[in-house]
């Protein structure tokens, strides 16, 4: 089986102690706000909701796209607003 060459990111806008500075991966305790570059499995927990559009700005190429999921087939994450993919 060949080697994932992809990096998994954990993105929670939600938590208090969410940051991109100096977090390139995010983790539970410690969230990314956004959607990382190139080459990243980004996982979404919970509900993303509210009035307005969700702007996913992701510059994902041919040999590394940008894969977004939730959590596992069972915990499926929640968006309820309009959704614009640009990148």
């Amino acid at each position: 089986m060949p080697k994932e060459d992809f990096t998994r990111t954990y993105i929670d806008n939600t938590n208090p102690n969410a940051t991109d500075t100096a977090n390139p991966y995010g983790t539970v305790a410690k969230p990314r706000l956004t959607i990382p570059t190139a080459g990243s499995v980004v996982e979404v927990h919970g509900t993303i909701g509210g009035a307005g559009r969700l702007n996913l700005n992701v510059f994902g190429i041919k040999e590394k796209p940008v894969f977004i999921r939730g959590p596992n087939i069972s915990d499926r994450p929640l968006i309820t607003k309009d959704i614009r993919y640009t990148g």
